[in-house]
């Protein structure tokens, strides 16, 4: 069924569709209509015509009569000034009205859609090639250069993998990628003979993919007032806003400040972790951002192992992955994690949503944020991310996935390769104490360094939580990555770090000996 609906994929060029509401939600609510509705067949104040006589009330039944009418004149006058009485303390107390008027539980915001079918625990999941194309993938000439070479890669898939996770830089010349559906990646890999054609053999990085591996689906959207006012206030009551930043790295929290205050929301910063000085990493550990217990060296020990068979622009790569910034970066989400865990409890947040400092909001985030939860997603999400660069899972709703490790890279990298970036992480708060604790111990275990990305180990657990995710295809979503991978602190920090150990790396080393070599220098 996934195969036929692979061969006749969206075109290129096709209209957007829209994110469609749901029925009875905001976006479909008609804009021109009342609150309430009143029944043309009732009678109101001044369809009561006075009688022509006043009834005596000089007997027993008159009087009775007449106290009757007046009464029910005192009654009929009094509705006006109880309704009026009735909006003034309902809006006062932050009663919603149009919860009223819709049959929606006042005073309880909806987390998610209660109607959405649940998913339920998700396990690792590797393609199973034909016969003849499980040979050819795994065979050394189909490697491309510069990556880690080990025993069981589906080179097929790494390649697909290069097409779909790292776009082109958009026209607006801030960082937006255009990244490829899966469909089109593993066409244009074909194209150069190494993967099968997707109509005959597909790589399915996303199940269902005729759901939400579309990228037109992540085109801006045009709410009414009325929607972006309800949803703003939703967000308001629900969720906590968190920025992770470097307390060096000033203008960039003041740029997403600034960003954030256009939208009506405000945020708490939470600081990042840099542990290139000398010494930092003893004090880190010494403050509990650290385990006291990790050892770094072995760590580093272990992923020369793992980098033996490599040349070396495979092994850059793993000193990037390895490197002081991606140990920090780390240190940095998981304390965030905690903090945002027990500031949005003491607040009576539901949700916290942990930014990263370079991302770009759209405008209509709140209103997406709001359909998102509260149509697509299934009750028995923990954490979403807002945007997911080469998402690996299944579709379950026009703009959501469940996410699922990959189990076509080794376990060993921690099935490295997908569901990039913490650009932005939604969270029940109920349920971050439990993925704190499980990220923990696989991002700090000295035995699997693979797993010290702190992305690439919450990909791995997603068969322990309930992990969704925004694709990164769909652009420009929620929000995207704004700045270069080259500009990112923890890129710059893993590099300066180096630099400034004055490591001289012999760029021409090629076999087994000399790469035991470099990594000795470098780590």
């Amino acid at each position: 069924q996934a195969s036929r609906a692979w061969q006749a994929p969206p075109p290129l060029q096709a209209p957007p569709a829209q994110m469609v509401p749901s029925q009875g939600s905001a976006a479909g609510r008609d804009e021109s209509s009342p609150l309430v509705q009143v029944d043309a067949g009732a009678p109101s104040d001044t369809d009561i015509e006075a009688p022509a006589k006043m009834p005596e009330a000089n007997s027993e039944l008159s009087g009775l009569v007449w106290w009757r009418y007046h009464l029910g004149l005192l009654t009929l006058a009094s509705v006006p000034v109880l309704v009026v009485l009735m909006v003034v303390l309902t809006r006062s107390n932050g009663v919603d009205l149009s919860a009223l008027a819709e049959n929606r539980p006042v005073g309880k915001a909806p987390l998610c859609n209660a109607s959405a079918p649940l998913i339920g625990p998700v396990a690792v999941r590797a393609f199973e090639l034909p016969a003849a194309w499980e040979d050819k993938c795994s065979r050394s000439e189909m490697a491309p250069n510069g990556t880690w070479i080990w025993p069981g890669r589906n080179w097929c898939w790494v390649r697909t993998k290069q097409k779909a996770c790292y776009g082109q830089v958009g026209a607006n010349g801030i960082g937006l990628h255009l990244l490829p559906s899966w469909y089109w990646a593993q066409r244009m890999t074909a194209e150069k003979g190494f993967a099968p054609e997707p109509s005959e053999v597909p790589l399915l990085g996303l199940e269902q993919p005729e759901l939400c591996d579309i990228p037109g689906l992540g085109h801006p959207l045009h709410p009414s007032p009325r929607e972006r006012q309800e949803a703003l206030k939703w967000f308001r009551h629900n969720v906590a806003v968190y920025v992770v930043n470097l307390p060096r790295a000033a203008k960039r929290w003041e740029a997403m400040q600034g960003r954030l205050s256009e939208l009506g929301l405000h945020a708490t910063r939470i600081p990042g972790v840099d542990l290139s000085t000398p010494g930092a990493l003893g004090t880190a550990q010494l403050e509990g951002l650290v385990p006291q217990g990790w050892n770094y060296s072995l760590a580093q020990e272990n992923m020369r192992e793992l980098v033996a068979h490599s040349q070396y622009a495979g092994i850059e790569k793993f000193i990037d992955e390895m490197g002081i910034g991606t140990v920090g970066c780390a240190a940095a989400h998981l304390r965030a994690q905690r903090e945002a865990a027990r500031i949005s409890a003491e607040a009576g947040k539901a949700l916290a949503l942990i930014l990263e400092d370079d991302v770009a909001l759209q405008k209509d985030f709140v209103v997406k944020l709001f359909r998102l939860v509260t149509e697509e997603a299934p009750c028995d999400w923990q954490v979403m991310a807002m945007w997911s660069r080469c998402p690996f899972g299944r579709c379950i709703s026009p703009h959501l996935t469940r996410v699922q490790p990959d189990g076509n890279e080794p376990e060993e990298r921690c099935h490295n390769g997908v569901n990039y970036g913490m650009f932005g992480m939604l969270y029940r708060v109920s349920e971050m104490r439990d993925i704190n604790q499980r990220l923990t111990r696989t991002v700090w275990d000295d035995s699997r360094p693979g797993c010290l990305p702190v992305d690439v180990a919450m990909a791995s657990i997603s068969d322990q939580i309930a992990y969704y995710a925004v694709p990164g295809s769909q652009v420009p979503g929620l929000l995207y990555e704004a700045a270069k991978w080259e500009d990112s602190q923890r890129w710059r920090l893993n590099h300066d770090f180096l630099e400034a150990q004055d490591k001289e790396l012999d760029r021409e080393a090629m076999h087994r000996d000399d790469v035991a070599q470099i990594w000795h220098k470098v780590s």
